[in-house]
C-alpha cells in the first residue's frame, strides 16, 4: 500500500489516494519526461520496480504502435485522476490522448 498526496498551493500537503499491490506509478513522467505530480511513499513494506527510459525505448522504436495505446490509456488514467483529485478540491492540467501521444514521441525522439 502507497499513499500518493499532492501539496496544495496554500503549502498543506493533501492525501489524493492509495495505490495498491500491481499497480503502477510514475508512468507520465516514465514516458513524457513530465515533472512529477505527486509524492508517493510507503504504508507498509515494500518492494518497487523501477522501469527507464532506458527500459521502454526499445520496445517503441521496435513496436511504434504502442504508443498509440499507451498514449490513449494515459488520456483516460489522467481524465480519471483529474475528476478524483476535483473530489478533492486539488486542480492539475490535463491533456487529450493525441497531445499525450505527441509527448511520448518527442520524448523517445520517435
Amino acid at each position: 500500500m502507497l499513499d500518493v498526496t499532492i501539496k496544495g498551493e496554500d503549502g498543506t500537503i493533501r492525501e489524493v489516494g492509495q495505490i495498491r499491490a500491481g499497480h503502477v506509478f510514475g508512468e507520465m513522467s516514465l514516458l513524457t519526461g513530465a515533472p512529477r505530480g505527486a509524492t508517493v511513499t510507503p504504508a507498509v513494506d515494500t518492494l518497487v520496480a523501477e522501469i527507464t527510459k532506458e527500459d521502454i525505448e526499445p520496445l517503441f522504436r521496435d513496436h511504434p504502435e504502442l504508443i498509440e495505446d499507451i498514449g490513449a490509456m494515459l488520456a483516460e488514467r489522467q481524465s480519471e485522476t483529474s475528476a478524483r483529485l476535483q473530489r478533492a478540491a486539488v486542480k492539475i492540467k490535463t491533456d487529450e490522448s493525441g497531445a499525450l501521444v505527441d509527448r511520448i514521441r518527442n520524448f523517445f525522439r520517435l
